[in-house]
């Protein structure tokens, strides 16, 4: 698959190149040797560099289109080889996946900021001047960004976020029983997570104010909808918070996406690499506020697209050169993350003559597939089809001996052989989703295609079709 062409320029912070200090360079190049050392691995060609020295102007417009209303789009990830092997310093495969949250930005005049994720949370407000009096005693530094989280700004907010849900039904009784009537309040999935991730995009709000140069926080409202099942292991969070970064750098100035060089194949404007940079950086603060460890795969993968190669803490990244047609299966069941990652350790300590060696096949399964998803060139050929397939289906036979398959994960794959698929689960297993690879074949695509997802549909599990390794941020037109 055709990459995606990353052009344009960063802006930022109340500087002229003119006016800068020899100190000042000096200290961005330090930065920018620190993140490459830290997440470049690969010379490679066809590796697009994690980050490049980030270059800070006077803010400016974003050519072709409206600053008062900004639409993004980034999209979830798969595993595709790598599962539970990864935690034990082995080769994992990663891709974006073809179905995206959506965010659409614009600014208001109300005096607050609106938040309104359909399947997530219902709208939720804070007044500006609150969120000012935040931004006025935070601090940001411009030269080297933040590598580590503000911890007295996250205490700040989780009250704010709290207070703020506690107040859309007017009750707090002060005796605990309020907990109830807040989940109740913004209607959270997982009120645990979900607020968190409130208190995530309140901090990144915050922040790039403050980088922007800004004494008062905009009033903005977010509307934002998701093809990603929440709490899946598809990235959902990820995405969001790549949508977020990038549709607030955008608007504050921050970076600027020139429609009349950057717009691509079909109309959307993919950023330059420096501004994928900044964006990704400030995805990840966002991803480790939800999660509290975040590896940097999920955002990476959201924000660049393509293929992740992730081994030993290092990620070397490309753009799939093979055009793969998916069928995701979400279980319904939802994951134990920490249980499957205990069962794995418990087999491979009680058993390590059996489990090891199933480690190191699982280490030359995502080697050998990132070989093939390297050098292909659009769809696969029957050969390269034939292998990714031998391949998946041995993966999910040994992470079946791993222990952290399922039976609807088992029911899926039984399903997608029987139709002559190769099917395996994605993430932690458990419960969550699994994947099929489609045939290429364009006769049996569709038979087979439909076939599956009414099956599926049957057995009470939701599909969803998409393609792998596509093109991560978009901005998309504004009428």
């Amino acid at each position: 698959m055709e990459g995606p062409m990353y052009v344009g320029t960063v802006t930022g912070i109340n500087r002229s190149p003119a006016t800068e200090t020899a100190k000042a360079i000096s200290a961005r190049k330090r930065t920018s040797q620190h993140n490459r050392s830290r997440n470049d691995v690969s010379s490679s060609d066809d590796c697009i560099f994690f980050h490049s020295e980030l270059k800070f102007l006077n803010p400016g417009v974003m050519a072709g289109l409206n600053l008062r209303h900004i639409k993004v789009s980034a999209p979830g990830k798969i595993i595709l080889h790598g599962e539970h092997a990864v935690v034990y310093q082995k080769t994992a495969i990663a891709l974006s996946l073809g179905l995206r949250t959506r965010l659409d930005l614009r600014e208001t005049n109300d005096g607050r900021v609106t938040i309104f994720m359909e399947r997530f949370f219902k709208e939720i407000t804070w007044k500006t001047d609150d969120l000012t009096s935040l931004l006025e005693t935070t601090k940001v530094d411009a030269e080297t960004l933040e590598t580590t989280l503000d911890q007295e700004l996250l205490d700040r907010l989780q009250q704010l976020v709290g207070s703020s849900l506690i107040q859309d039904v007017g009750i707090g009784n002060g005796d605990g029983s309020d907990v109830q009537f807040r989940v109740e309040a913004a209607k959270l999935k997982d009120p645990s997570t979900q607020s968190i991730a409130l208190v995530g995009f309140l901090y990144l709000l915050i922040k790039l104010c403050k980088l922007a140069g800004r004494s008062t926080v905009p009033s903005l409202s977010f509307a934002i909808q998701s093809e990603i099942a929440i709490g899946a292991g598809l990235g959902s969070s990820a995405s969001l918070a790549v949508c977020l970064a990038s549709a607030i750098l955008a608007f504050l100035g921050v970076i600027v996406v020139d429609a009349k060089t950057c717009r691509d194949s079909v109309g959307k404007l993919v950023p330059q690499a420096d501004q994928l940079a900044l964006i990704n950086h400030w995805a990840f603060l966002v991803d480790k506020i939800i999660h509290g460890n975040a590896s940097g795969i999920d955002n990476s993968v959201s924000t660049y697209g393509g293929v992740i190669k992730f081994a030993n803490g290092q990620m070397t990244r490309v753009q799939s050169r093979l055009k793969l047609d998916v069928v995701v299966v979400d279980t319904g069941v939802e994951r134990n993350t920490k249980r499957m990652v205990e069962i794995v350790r418990r087999r491979k300590k009680l058993y390590p003559l059996i489990i090891n060696p199933i480690l190191d096949a699982i280490d030359g399964i995502s080697n050998t597939s990132f070989t093939l998803l390297q050098h292909g060139n659009g769809s696969p050929t029957a050969e390269e089809y034939e292998a990714l397939s031998e391949l998946i289906s041995i993966n999910q036979h040994l992470l079946c001996v791993l222990g952290v398959s399922h039976p609807g994960l088992d029911a899926i794959c039984a399903t997608a052989a029987r139709l002559g698929q190769a099917a395996k689960l994605t993430g932690a297993g458990g419960g969550g989703c699994a994947i099929v690879v489609l045939d290429p074949d364009i006769i049996k695509f569709e038979r087979l295609r439909e076939s599956m997802m009414t099956e599926f549909r049957q057995l009470e599990f939701k599909p969803h079709t998409a393609d792998l390794g596509g093109p991560g941020v978009l901005f998309h037109p504004v009428s």
